[in-house]
């Protein structure tokens, strides 16, 4: 990964991010379609005019954060405290939080980590570049 991008450029990151459903929705129709996913990889890369890979590290450090910041969430709220945010993208990767919410938090956790690996086994197939909202 490069040069740190401005709050407004990866803002607009998560909103290329969020309008391809195939890559985080595991409810999504195509979401375990390698090819389609791999061409929404392709067309998210095209947007910033960067490699696939890049464009995947920066989501993957994204998703890293948003874990940070969810789990700071949850110890404070344990502790009886009351959290906000102030990571500038928390609010905007708020699509995300029904996918990680489970029934118990071990659950969550797991959850999770298949995610990562699954973000990290993608990221070394850069072959393809879109897919559709449903």
């Amino acid at each position: 990964m490069k040069a740190r991008w401005p709050d407004a450029k990866v803002l607009t990151l998560i909103g290329e991010y969020k309008s391809r459903p195939c890559l985080w929705d595991p409810s999504h129709p195509e979401y375990k379609h390698l090819t389609v996913k791999n061409e929404a990889w392709n067309s998210l890369a095209e947007v910033f005019d960067i490699d696939v890979v890049d464009v995947k590290m920066r989501i993957m450090s994204l998703l890293a954060s948003l874990r940070r910041e969810r789990a700071k969430e949850r110890n404070r709220t344990k502790a009886g405290e009351v959290y906000r945010p102030r990571w500038f993208a928390y609010n905007s990767l708020s699509f995300l939080r029904d996918r990680f919410k489970a029934k118990d938090t071990n659950k969550a956790e797991e959850i999770t980590e298949n995610s990562q690996e699954e973000l990290t086994v993608e990221y070394f197939d850069s072959n393809s570049s879109g897919c559709d909202n449903v």
